[in-house]
């Protein structure tokens, strides 16, 4: 497949059937052959992306390409068309993000060398991962949490969870380092866990300027400062891979990192230098149109013949012209969107109120009863604040700036360096003043919102409430004695933070009797297939239920 570098766009231009394994030097031939074919119509080829398997390692070791602990990295080789250009090598970014994470889940600790703790004063020597799961068993019951991202499965992950980058994404996490932070700060994690929230931190700024595809996350000479900034952070990060040690072994996703990163700072080079480009995205370095190909030709068989993969890249290939894509990086998949499900239940009619009821008292056992207001925990308090601010954020735009500044605090004032709320928003801060701190006086309002929520929670799951009528009541008998004047805000961020909230339990709600469902069946049946079977089958209105509580959400 061939990539745009200025633009995006992609073009699938070759295929071949092979067996388990396949002859590198016919590959590096072919290869060879699609770089001259595309100089012939005036595309330049500057580099090949692949993922690291043993047939691709092949090829690569006849280009000399390689990179150690110790030794010149070579990722590079004369180009085919022109002696004095060279064409890179490297391996796919997002790949090796997910082989870190793996790694490290399966080995449970990384060791770094003393010249790492003592360059960035890192309180031990090791990475580990037993404060991400901490942080995880801590907040698994909880709905209001600091790290969201974090889910039972990614701690024990099955093959196909092992290739899904949102298991490495949730890990090493910009959220996770500031939770683990936050954890440490209240004496629950020891101080050793700061190397784990600093490797956390490390790995996910250099996946989001690796796959960045926005010019500000790009390289660009517009602001030198930051530019500079970017380029040294490029540059330590070779050397911290460089001294990390797992069981005294160099691991080929070191060596990938090595790669990636160093073709990364060359082509730079090139691009803004010598082509005089204004910005370089290095999300342009990356295999994921490739690999959405491979998705979209799996969806209907997960290992399908040569016959069936034909057929499929055909029908992919003519709709990328047929499909006018405005927003979004690739094709539509033209399949119906669950949401057209949901209108369907809701629009047929057919369900009277009798049986509507009588599905809400079927989960009278499952769901939780609350009848009072619980009083939120300090870790909710943290959780809330931090909510808050992002919802302010959201609508920023939608108030006048003097009406805006009656419920944040400005980065100048006295009372917010004062503020004793907001650790957890503040550690989440990639960079200083980036988010925006409520006022205390509006963030105890919301708190009794929130009391109100939890009071109703059990109306709303049981389909006896919507997120309006709960919103509306609280308005009714809660006034904010300092609400701005030009625009109605207050009452626009009450319906949004009881939305949310809604959605956050209902989540919660689902995975629990998702769980429990699925054990109980697993328990009394000879396998998982035949129990998953059965429980479809009886539990086809529980997901009718929850497919039209997921509706009200959005109507």
């Amino acid at each position: 497949m061939l990539g745009g570098m200025t633009t995006r766009w992609k073009q699938v231009v070759q295929y071949e059937f092979t067996a388990n394994s396949y002859c590198a030097d016919a590959v590096l031939e072919k290869l060879r052959f699609l770089v001259r074919r595309s100089a012939s119509i005036g595309v330049t080829v500057r580099v090949i992306i692949s993922d690291m398997g043993p047939q691709n390692c092949a090829f690569w070791r006849l280009l000399n390409i390689s990179a150690q602990r110790h030794g010149k990295i070579h990722n590079y080789c004369q180009h085919p068309v022109n002696s004095n250009e060279k064409l890179y090598v490297m391996p796919d970014p997002v790949h090796l993000f997910k082989n870190i994470a793996n790694n490290l889940l399966k080995n449970k600790r990384f060791y770094l060398s003393d010249e790492i703790v003592v360059k960035y004063g890192l309180p031990c020597n090791y990475v580990d991962i037993a404060p991400v799961k901490y942080i995880f068993d801590t907040e698994s019951s909880q709905e209001l949490k600091s790290a969201p991202k974090l889910k039972e499965e990614m701690f024990d992950p099955s093959h196909f969870s092992k290739m899904n980058v949102n298991t490495a994404y949730a890990l090493l996490n910009h959220d996770t380092a500031a939770s683990i932070i936050y954890y440490m700060a209240k004496g629950n994690l020891p101080k050793e866990a700061g190397t784990t929230a600093w490797f956390c931190a490390t790995l996910f700024k250099w996946f989001s300027l690796m796959t960045a595809r926005h010019p500000k996350l790009g390289l660009s000479h517009k602001n030198a400062a930051i530019y500079q900034e970017t380029l040294k952070f490029l540059t330590d990060f070779i050397d911290i891979v460089c001294n990390i040690m797992i069981n005294n072994q160099w691991k080929p996703f070191q060596t990938g990192l090595l790669l990636a990163t160093q073709t990364a700072l060359d082509l730079q080079e090139q691009y803004l230098h010598k082509d005089d480009f204004d910005f370089f995205l290095l999300g342009r370095l990356t295999q994921d149109a490739l690999e959405n190909l491979f998705s979209v030709v799996r969806s209907r068989t997960a290992t399908p013949g040569a016959r069936e993969f034909t057929t499929a890249l055909r029908l992919i290939t003519l709709s990328q012209y047929e499909s006018q894509i405005v927003h979004g990086n690739y094709f539509k998949d033209n399949s119906a969107h669950i949401m057209t499900y949901c209108k369907k239940i809701i629009s047929e009619a057919s369900i009277e109120e009798e049986e509507e009821e009588e599905v809400s008292d079927e989960f009278v056992g499952l769901i939780p009863q609350l009848t009072e207001n619980v009083e939120p925990s300090s870790d909710d308090i943290e959780c809330l604040y931090y909510l808050l601010g992002s919802i302010l954020a959201s609508l920023e735009k939608m108030s006048c700036e003097k009406c805006f500044l009656q419920l944040v605090y400005k980065k100048e004032d006295e009372e917010l360096k004062n503020n004793t709320l907001g650790l957890l928003t503040r550690l989440k801060c990639y960079k200083e003043n980036i988010l925006h701190f409520p006022k205390v006086e509006f963030f105890n309002y919301i708190v009794r919102a929130e009391m109100y929520f939890r009071g109703n929670k059990h109306l709303l799951l049981n389909n006896k409430k919507t997120f309006i009528d709960v919103s509306n009541e609280f308005l009714g008998e809660n006034q904010y004695s300092a609400s701005p004047t030009c625009h109605p805000i207050v009452n626009k961020i009450v319906h949004i933070f009881v939305r949310t909230r809604f959605f956050f339990s209902l989540r919660h709600e689902n995975k629990f009797i998702h769980k429990k469902i699925v054990t109980n069946s697993v328990n009394i049946r000879s396998s998982k297939s035949i129990a998953m079977r059965v429980w479809q089958t009886k539990c086809n209105k529980r997901f009718q239920y929850f497919l039209r509580l997921s509706f009200r959400l959005f109507t």
